[in-house]
């Protein structure tokens, strides 16, 4: 069983207690939006360009932010200027919609734990440095 517990101190940290494969806890850093270069292109990251690009604008906007709080379709087309394309983007493992509202009628997208790492992970080669 996995617990995440949020430690007030400090949010760039959580505990994870995971005892199935683990006899301890340790903590965890969580990547923030600015962790994440956005000053080139995300070259080779998603697998075609305009994947890449979208990618790269909804990091872009994250870090507008400052967060990976959830956001309506409105608030990014309100961001890029235009009608925003999620470009393959949606789906379980990047970025999810949630229905929320007393009728479900108000779409939520909220980005994914495995987006942040792949972005993280993937954005430095596309730099010229390497991720360790």
């Amino acid at each position: 069983m996995l617990i995440y517990t949020n430690i007030p101190s400090n949010k760039n940290l959580r505990i994870v207690d995971d005892s199935r494969r683990f006899s301890r806890c340790f903590l965890r850093y969580l990547r923030r939006p600015k962790d994440i270069p956005t000053d080139k292109h995300f070259y080779g990251t998603f697998g075609n360009y305009e994947t890449e690009a979208s990618a790269r604008l909804i990091i872009k906007f994250c870090q507008k932010r400052n967060s990976w709080k959830l956001f309506t379709q409105h608030k990014i087309n309100k961001f890029v200027g235009r009608d925003f394309k999620f470009d393959n983007l949606l789906n379980y493992l990047w970025i999810t919609s949630k229905l929320i509202g007393q009728s479900k009628s108000k779409e939520y997208f909220y980005i994914t734990e495995g987006f942040i790492d792949h972005c993280y992970n993937e954005v430095p080669a596309a730099r010229g440095t390497y991720a360790l």
